[in-house]
């Protein structure tokens, strides 16, 4: 029996390695420069303790996952391949963990399940991506929640519901979107017996505690998050249940049929076809109703696995806002933990209706094809460019991907390309303040000064305290021969920032084009003194010393 299950485990741990091959060598994409390479938590001890005790200290709290990022960052420094392995490693063990549970169970297709998991491209995203180490980390550890669970049902002992309700406390503080898990285990316990026992429901309740506890106090910070966000979606409570409704059919038809997949979906106008969604709304909530009133004729199983998976979808549904849905009200790595109910019912319910000859003809092809899309699409993580690339050219609606590509752009002054695609951005969402900045950037770097201007302009009527968009139409007025008018945007910017080191240096090279060489002298001193050992500020400050000093 060990053996058995050595074997099992160690060919799961073999495939997802196989497939995650490319992951190894894949780069930090997106914003894992937020979370990992420009995070100063990461640094020092004292980081740590901010990491748990210091909500805000990071872009969300998950102390878990940068408590990881934190050892791996003073072992290993920024390098992305002890990232990436770390999460294909903690992949490949939820798989197993899954295996193991799918077997307690008593589940047709046990191994299958867990492989069809390990293996699904739609997973990429999560395993991949090196920010989403909050998805593998509190997917594990809902998984081990869940298997004590099940061995708490079949022995009743105290010390499995209280190791399930550490690892469930462990799975809310790494990500808090599996709150609903305490509702799936009740489920579970439902389905094997038919009822809910008072035991049973007692013994929930710490989990239940724990998932109300961090769950508001993540909604709490979300909230904030959303308000320091320069660029918000709105959308009214109408509209996020018909996207719920679709993202339900959507995340299920990508289990299905998985193709194309990108980071960034377009975003949906439900509300131009409002009947449409409202049909789609209602057969997702009918769904698990005609399941429940056929339970007696095609057993509990079915109504459990839909149900199980509208819970734990429920948090990412779009129901209740969060910072993700300004790009689009679905995502590949929202899915990973709901889709295991989805994937291990369809799964047992193929595998008891095949002879065994046939489910392993059928286990080798579909195992085959979905490790050759993963394998395929974890190459695409190589970096950012050739990521969002790919995004564009299967999904050229999705504004996110434009900014991207705009910002890759920029870094290598392709300012043609960069205008391009904030151009297409603002097309798609007139309102993104960020990409109409960028814009000018990139015009001002074409040249197009008028139009630069306009709109740094138009940006800062918006966001009128963005100090840096002030820097940038002050350069392009001085251009323009404006030195009066660029003179007095520096002078607004360090009346409202007066650590800016731009608007201190280019104020002092104003000053100095005007022979007032003091007054430029003590601007750079100041810039000096905030931020030593600038290049660019120790050479204008021995140029200016030299041209005051007599010969």
């Amino acid at each position: 029996m060990a053996q058995s299950i050595a074997r099992g485990a160690a060919l799961l741990a073999l495939l997802v390695l196989a497939a995650y091959f490319p992951a190894f060598s894949a780069g930090f994409v997106w914003d894992d420069g937020v979370y990992i390479t420009g995070n100063e938590t990461l640094r020092s001890w004292s980081g740590l303790a901010d990491i748990w005790f210091r909500p805000g200290a990071t872009r969300e709290y998950y102390p878990l996952v940068f408590t990881t990022f934190w050892v791996e960052h003073q072992l290993f420094g920024a390098k992305p391949w002890i990232y990436h392995a770390t999460n294909v490693i903690g992949h490949a063990g939820s798989a197993c963990i899954l295996w193991r549970i799918c077997c307690a169970l008593r589940l047709p297709g046990a191994w299958l399940a867990a492989a069809v998991f390990a293996l699904h491209p739609v997973h990429v995203e999560s395993v991949a991506w090196a920010v989403e180490r909050k998805n593998v980390l509190s997917c594990a550890f809902a998984l081990i929640a869940t298997h004590q669970w099940l061995r708490f049902l079949d022995h009743r002992r105290r010390w499995h519901v209280s190791m399930a309700a550490v690892a469930f406390t462990a799975a809310m503080l790494s990500k808090p979107a599996v709150a609903p898990l305490p509702v799936v285990l009740l489920l579970v316990a439902w389905w094997r017996a038919g009822r809910v026992e008072r035991a049973v429901t007692v013994a929930s309740i710490p989990m239940f505690a724990v998932a109300l506890a961090l769950g508001a106090l993540h909604y709490f910070l979300e909230q904030g998050n959303l308000a320091s966000t320069l660029l918000v979606v709105d959308a009214q409570p109408v509209e996020q249940a018909l996207a719920a409704g679709r993202a339900a059919w959507f995340y299920a038809g990508k289990l299905l049929f998985p193709y194309p997949l990108v980071t960034h979906y377009a975003r949906w106008d439900v509300m131009s076809a409002p009947v449409v969604h409202g049909a789609v709304l209602a057969a997702t909530i009918a769904l698990p109703i005609v399941l429940w009133s056929l339970r007696d004729r095609i057993g509990r199983g079915p109504f459990v696995a839909v149900a199980s998976y509208l819970a734990l979808l429920a948090p990412a549904s779009g129901l209740v806002s969060f910072a993700y849905l300004r790009f689009a009200q679905v995502a590949d790595h929202l899915q990973y933990v709901p889709s295991i109910a989805l994937t291990t019912g369809f799964v047992a319910v193929v595998a008891r209706h095949r002879p065994p000859s046939a489910r392993r003809w059928i286990a080798t092809i579909v195992l085959a094809v979905l490790g050759l899309l993963t394998h395929r699409q974890a190459r695409l993580y190589e970096s950012n460019a050739r990521l969002f690339e790919h995004n564009v050219r299967h999904e050229p609606a999705a504004w996110g991907a434009h900014d991207q590509l705009g910002g890759e752009a920029l870094k290598v002054r392709d300012f043609a390309a960069a205008e391009r695609h904030y151009a297409s951005s603002l097309r798609m969402l007139p309102t993104n303040d960020v990409a109409l900045a960028n814009l000018g950037i990139a015009l001002a770097g074409l040249g197009r000064d008028a139009e630069a201007r306009d709109a740094f302009a138009r940006a800062l009527e918006r966001q009128p305290h963005q100090h840096a968009l002030r820097v940038n139409l002050a350069t392009v007025l001085e251009r323009q021969g404006d030195l009066s008018g660029a003179a007095a945007e520096y002078e607004l910017v360090l009346s409202r920032d007066a650590r800016s080191i731009a608007a201190l240096n280019n104020l002092a090279l104003l000053r100095e084009r005007a022979g007032r060489l003091d007054e430029a002298l003590e601007l750079l001193r100041r810039a000096e003194s905030i931020r030593p050992g600038v290049p660019a500020i120790e050479e204008n400050l021995r140029r200016i010393q030299s041209a005051r000093t007599p010969r």
